[in-house]
């Protein structure tokens, strides 16, 4: 009931009766990339500060660039945490918003 989107990651449609599961999980998601940065980080301050080998260059590289990208995924996801609040409070569904925006055009 009350239609909000269908959800291509999750492959499943959000409406009132899974939407707080939904957010939940985005949440999660968004709480365990933060985990992994903060993770990656100390891991590399370590080896930073015990010396980088020439064998480990491409380790320190990888974890950079591995690093850098779940950073971005991250505040994307972010930005979809904060498009969901703006909804709740606007009292709005995703439907409801695009549908609005796509009349006005």
């Amino acid at each position: 009931s009350n239609f909000d989107h269908h959800c291509i990651w999750f492959n499943n449609c959000v409406g009132n009766d899974n939407y707080s599961y939904f957010i939940v999980s985005i949440v999660g998601i968004w709480a365990s990339f933060v985990v992994y940065v903060v993770q990656l980080c100390a891991g590399m301050r370590e080896v930073v500060e015990a010396g980088v080998g020439d064998d480990q260059v491409g380790m320190v590289v990888g974890a950079c660039i591995v690093g850098v990208v779940v950073c971005v995924f991250a505040g994307l996801l972010m930005g979809l945490i904060g498009f969901h609040c703006y909804l709740g409070c606007v009292g709005k569904t995703t439907y409801d918003f695009f549908m609005e925006r796509k009349l006005k055009t």
